[in-house]
């Protein structure tokens, strides 16, 4: 496929699925509990959140998934936590492309269904690769792959070199 020459948006459709993981689902300290107990709580789901990341990348959601009003002693508190993790586990694409005109700064790839987040988190997982082939980048997942002729790219270049817009 080849560009209009000038500023050309290559646009690709993809599927991303995700998971949520809970922490300790109904586990959480009660509603009178004491501060310390809550804070036990706070650090053991920070752990938790920390190794997830690690391993996965960045959390997709990261908004309050536990909301709980105090009581007794801590009546007027309320406790906000987010307790889960999601995370992408699978990507759909368009199919297989060979782009061969495509240039920095002029030209991008237009990822509809795809947040910054899901790419690198896929990437994180190995469910996404971007590898140099001669003087070829290639971006592939399970059922595809992009394939700019004449450009050697790496992810961290691709990501943050202007070359790809999101949603």
């Amino acid at each position: 496929m080849a560009g209009l020459g000038g500023d050309d948006t290559f646009v690709f459709n993809f599927d991303v699925g995700t998971q949520i993981q809970w922490f300790r689902e109904g586990d959480s300290p009660a509603a009178q509990a004491t501060q310390t107990a809550w804070d036990v709580y706070a650090a053991q789901l920070d752990g938790w959140h920390d190794a997830l990341v690690t391993q996965y990348g960045l959390d997709l959601d990261t908004t309050d998934t536990l909301i709980v009003v105090g009581a007794g002693k801590n009546a007027g508190i309320t406790f906000r936590y987010d307790n889960s993790f999601t995370l992408a586990t699978s990507v759909h694409g368009d199919g297989y492309d060979l782009l061969t005109d495509f240039g920095q700064g002029n030209d991008h790839l237009q990822f509809k269904g795809m947040s910054e987040a899901e790419f690198v988190q896929l990437h994180a997982s190995g469910l996404l690769s971007v590898t140099a082939d001669n003087t070829d980048t290639v971006i592939s997942w399970g059922d595809g792959s992009i394939t700019l002729a004449g450009q050697t790219l790496t992810f961290d270049s691709l990501l943050n070199g202007d070359y790809i817009l999101f949603g």
